[in-house]
Formats: structure tokens, sequence, C-alpha cells
């Protein structure tokens, strides 16, 4: 959580930079107003974020439905050969910020937030039903008079004009209907001229319906009360409405009139110096700063027809940037954390609580003979985790593809620096590095590997959330996240649709995860581990078996405290055992 309200802060300040840009641009060079609307695409820029989708182009996946890397179901395996390989389940611990302690911090302070900020505009609410209680209608000599100011403007069903001597300054605000409360003193104290202006500029927040875009705002501003900017924001678009109900005064009046208008304000302010601080009114009266401001709009204001078409291409520029920001914000949005696509091919849910136990995970398995899913826990095996050691299968391709290592030399030479395990201390090569996972021999291959391929693989391959983030161990309790379904699916288009790896390639990459081989089936896998400031966090097995009549691609899951690659290796074949798939040798 605390990632994504950082990440809605981020977005939400990119774009309210660029508009305060552009606002100073047109107005300094071009004399060009925005309207107060412009404001809302903070706020979708800060939502951005949450919403469950990711905007992004389309991906053209050159997949071949007729090539099959993998050899044929129907070819039967070796006759009389048993290979055992000992895979290792070895692992560092990551020491890393700790989200979960600064999640919960985060969360707390946002309630709390929100709790102050609602109990405000419930009590903002109930001190304008106060005032609409308490004032009372004009009588028939200022009812008459309204009727004189207003001129051609008809009052609408949906505008009442009360007076009340509950305020010092005039407001507006919106209780089901627009109310403009005049102070019962500027009836008796106020020239008419004067008095004139004062109603106009009311009558344009309840014409404009500034009131109830104020109230639409303000509620935003509860959701986003984690967002320091989001008070700064309002106050603008508040002097926004104030500005433009200045304009719409200005616009009925005759040019030598606006003197004595700016004289209005500035007479209003010193005379009846308290205003009204309502969070869900406007008030004639306010504060120095936005006087200073309105009384210089007046002074330069410019009634040309203003083109739309800056408008728009302002528009479309910010909502443009908002989409493309959210391909770089997006990495920890709430569509990092799910697998969301509908499964193209049929599916069974199978009950395997017994062999979890008390683990909490998922196992999927797909049969390329079938085109079948079995799934147990589907909406746990849809959540994302980081892949780990698993991630190292897709890594040795890449090295192969790139000629970092080849089929006959996949030799790295050891470094010589003391490693945590002593299976580590040791030149490898691609099957001694997958069966004792050994991190420095992969880290070494990406490190040669550059990033926009890895990049373009992972989007044709539709690996996960595709997050490299700065490219530096990724894969380890980092960036990049993928879910249990996924794996299986991801692995099967490699190893049987995917053409841009050759068969010797894949043939390779598969006796490196070999790990039991018979007359009956051979089964090829890898585990993965993450354990994070000494608490394990994620345990996966990940592969494949080839039997004679089918391949089968499976996965394993494991998100609890005592989660391991070799726990869920263990759980794996349990199942894979009693679904007849691993026959007995």
């Amino acid at each position: 959580m605390a990632k994504l309200l950082i990440i809605s802060v981020i977005s939400f300040t990119i774009i309210f930079l660029l508009i305060l840009l552009f606002r100073y641009i047109l107005d300094r060079y071009f004399n060009y107003r925005f309207s107060y609307k412009i404001w809302y695409l903070t706020i979708i820029a800060g939502l951005i974020p949450f919403i469950p989708f990711k905007f992004s182009l389309p991906k053209f996946n050159n997949f071949d439905k007729q090539e099959t890397n993998v050899s044929s179901d129907t070819k039967r395996l070796n006759e009389n050969i048993s290979t055992t390989n000992h895979v290792q389940d070895l692992t560092t611990n990551i020491h890393k910020v700790n989200w979960e302690y600064i999640d919960a911090i985060f969360t707390i302070l946002w309630v709390v937030l929100i709790i102050v900020f609602s109990i405000k505009f419930i009590n903002s609410l109930l001190y304008l039903n106060k005032l609409r209680k308490q004032s009372s209608h004009l009588n028939k000599d200022e009812t008459y008079k309204l009727i004189q100011i207003l001129n051609n403007y008809q009052l609408a069903p949906n505008i009442v004009i009360k007076k009340t001597a509950s305020v010092t300054s005039p407001i507006t605000f919106w209780y089901g209907k627009y109310y403009i409360l005049i102070p019962t003193a500027y009836f008796k104290d106020l020239e008419e001229q004067s008095l004139k202006y004062i109603i106009f500029h009311e009558y344009a927040h309840a014409k404009n319906k500034d009131t109830l875009h104020l109230i639409i705002f303000t509620l935003f501003s509860i959701i986003m009360s984690y967002n320091p900017l989001m008070p700064i924001v309002k106050r603008m678009m508040t002097d926004d409405n104030e500005v433009e109900a200045d304009i719409f005064v200005l616009k009925n009046i005759q040019r030598n009139e606006f003197k004595t208008y700016a004289e209005t304000i500035m007479m209003s302010a010193l005379k009846f110096k308290s205003f009204n601080k309502n969070i869900l009114s406007h008030a004639f009266n306010g504060e120095k700063t936005l006087l200073k401001k309105r009384l210089i709009n007046i002074k330069k204001i410019n009634f040309k027809k203003q083109p739309k078409t800056i408008l728009i291409l302002t528009y479309v520029f910010c909502l443009f940037l908002i989409i493309f920001q959210s391909q770089f914000l997006m990495g920890q949005s709430l569509t990092d954390n799910k697998y969301r696509e509908p499964l193209k091919s049929n599916y069974q849910t199978i009950d395997k609580s017994k062999n979890f136990a008390t683990h909490k995970g998922s196992f999927v398995m797909y049969s390329s003979k079938k085109d079948e899913y079995y799934i147990y826990n589907e909406q746990e095996s849809r959540k994302r985790y980081s892949p780990d050691s698993t991630y190292k299968i897709y890594l040795a391709m890449f090295g192969l593809d790139r000629n970092v290592i080849t089929s006959s030399n996949s030799m790295i030479k050891w470094d010589h620096k003391n490693y945590p395990f002593a299976s580590w201390n040791k030149n490898q090569n691609l099957t001694t590095a997958l069966q004792n996972s050994v991190n420095w021999y992969f880290e070494r291959i990406s490190n040669q590997i550059p990033k926009n391929y890895t990049a373009n693989q992972l989007n044709q391959l539709n690996y996960g959330n595709q997050n490299l983030g700065n490219y530096n161990a990724y894969w380890m309790e980092n960036n990049l996240k993928i879910s249990n379904l996924e794996q299986v699916i991801v692995l099967n288009r490699l190893m049987e649709h995917n053409t841009h790896f050759s068969k010797a390639q894949k043939n390779q990459l598969s006796s490196s995860l070999l790990i039991n081989k018979n007359n009956n089936y051979a089964l090829y896998g890898k585990t993965g581990t993450g354990i994070v400031n000494g608490k394990h966090r994620n345990g996966w097995f990940v592969g494949y078996v080839k039997t004679n009549q089918d391949t089968y691609y499976f996965s394993t899951h494991l998100s609890d405290e005592n989660a391991s690659g070799k726990n869920a290796e263990s759980i794996s074949k349990e199942i894979l055992k009693e679904m007849g798939v691993l026959s007995a040798q």
C-alpha cells in the first residue's frame, strides 16, 4: 500500500507541475486562462496507480502453434535408462526495506486522515444546513431589488437567494439546491451598485455549479488525504472559481464600472474583515493573496474569444502523459499483483489441501495432449510473487540465445570470492549452476544481456508483470513478479510454442533441468526460495514431466513462514504421483 500511495503522489505531482508550467506560459505570453476543471487531471493522475488495468501497446507474439520443440508425446522414452540428479535448493537471504511495517504505518495514518477529514466534511455540511435553516427569505423591496439586479438572468428553481445575520461575507453552497446567503447588513450598509456586483458574483458560482464541483473535489481530497499537494490544488481550484465569477461580473457591467467593482471587493474585505472558512462554500471575501489575484485579473482582463484548440491540446497532452507515465509508475500498482486473464483452455479445480497441510499455496498443472489445466486454489494461483530462482530457467535460455554461454561451452569461471555455499565456490557450467542454483553464475549472464533484449523477450513470452526495475537482480524478491498460473502458461509457451529459441537451445536447457528419468517418465524442474530479512516468503517448484503419452507442465508455490523450494518440490512430487503423472519406476 505504501508504494501505491507514493506512486500516486509522484504521478499527481508530475501533472500538477505540468499544468502550472502551461498556465504560466499561456498566461504570461498569450493572456490565456484555463478553466478550473483542468485540476481534475491531477486527480486522474493520482488515481491511476489504483486502477487494476495497465495501459500498454498491443503485443505481437509470434507463436507458431504447429511447432513443438519438446519431443513428441507419442515418442517413447529411452528404455532401461534411470537417471537421478540431486537438485540443491540453495538461496541467500535478501536484505531490503520491510515494506510490511511501512505499509501498516501508512495505512493507519491514511485511515486516521480519512476519519479526521470526513468528520470535518460532515461538520461543514451540518453547519451549512444550520445556516440554511436560520436564513430568511428576502422581503418585497429586497426581492424587487434582486430582480432589477439580475435583469436578463432568470433565477432558476434550483438557485435560492436568502439573507442571514449569521455570516459576515456572502457565501454560496450546494445543499440539494444552490444557496446564496447575503449578510443582512449588506442590504442596509452597501450601495445598490456594490450589492449588484456581489450578487452577480455569487450568482455566477451557482450558475457555473462551482459549489457542486467543490463538494466533489473535497470528497476526492478526503480519499487522497495522504497527498500533501491535494490541499494546494484544491485552494488553487477555488481561487480559479473566484476569478471566473469575477469575469462573469465584468461581462455583465460596463467597462467604466470595472474600477468600481475592484473597489467593492476591497471595501468588502476591509469593512467586513472576517470571512467564512467553511470547506464546502465559496465566500466573497477571502485571504489577501486571493484578493490580490482577483484585482490583478480585473486590471488585465481580456474578453477576446479564446481558441479552444489550446485547451483541447493541453488536455490531450496531459492525458497522454498520464497514460505514458503509467508504464513506469504502475510497476508497483494493483496491475502487478494479480494475473487477471481468463484461461483459454478447459480447466478442472482439484482439492489438494491434504498435500499442502498447513502450507499456504497453490498448484497448477497443464496437460499438453488434453489442453487442460488442473488447479488447486485458483485465487491464490493468480497472485503474483517474485519468481526467485525459477527465473534462472529463462536467464539460461537468454544466455544461450545471446551466446553468453553455448551448448558446447557453458563454463563460467569462479571469481574466487567466498560465497555462502561450498558448491558455489568453483567453476560452473549450466547444469551445475542450475542444480546448485548458483546466483553469481546467472548474475554474470544477466549483466551481459542488454535490458532491452530481456524486456522484449519477457514481452514476447508475456512473463508476469515484465517489470525489470533497475535491472539489478530484479528476479530475487525485487520488481519482477509472476503468478503460479503464469509459471505454467509461460513455461509451456517457451518450450512448445516459442519459435525464437532453437530446438538445440531448448534441448540444452532441458538436459540441465533434468532431475529424474526412467522408462516411464522424465522429470525436469527448478526450485526457488525467497528469504527476506531472515524470513521465508516464497517457495517454488516449476517444471514439466514428459511421459510416453503426454507432457505435463506444473508449478507449485508456497507463501508462508515455512515456504521453501524444497517443500514445494516435495508437495509437487506427491501430487504428481497421486495424479499418475509420476508412475512407479
